[in-house]
């Protein structure tokens, strides 16, 4: 395998404040799990909005060539922004191929299906890729 790309979503809990704000310890906890499992692959990409992480490994020979690294979230749920609900998202280029990825946790329940519909469509048209596709690396002393 040469590349290893991993949503999550929930990876912390969801009420109260924490709803709407990003504990990052626990996307670093994530990615350093990641790292400990898949050991001889370059962690490329970490990010994390509150509980929807994604993260993407290239395997190390291959790391160089991996380019055009770009990341970006979208928050759809509270008011429309809240980051409960949206998408992290990278997009990048190897072996002269383009990839876009996203790890999107939408709306809930059976009945909300329209709901779950707008948000995918939002994260598709207003996703705003920047620059930064990572935190600083994860350390042990870090956790």
């Amino acid at each position: 395998v040469d590349l290893y790309i991993i949503g999550l979503q929930e990876v912390q809990g969801l009420s109260g404040k924490n709803a709407l704000l990003t504990e990052k310890d626990k996307g670093r906890q994530w990615a350093f799990a990641v790292q400990r499992a898949l050991p001889g692959y370059k962690m490329a990409v970490a990010r994390q909005m509150v509980g929807i992480y994604l993260c993407v490994l290239v395997r190390d020979e291959l790391a160089g060539a991996l380019t055009d690294v770009q990341v970006a979230d979208l928050g759809t749920g509270f008011m429309n922004q809240g980051g409960n609900k949206g998408g992290v998202a990278a997009r990048f280029r190897i072996a002269g191929m383009s990839l876009c990825c996203v790890s999107a946790h939408l709306a809930a329940q059976t009945d909300n299906t329209e709901r779950r519909n707008q948000d995918y469509h939002d994260i598709c048209n207003r996703l705003d890729f920047d620059q930064f596709a990572q935190e600083p690396p994860v350390r042990p002393e870090d956790l």
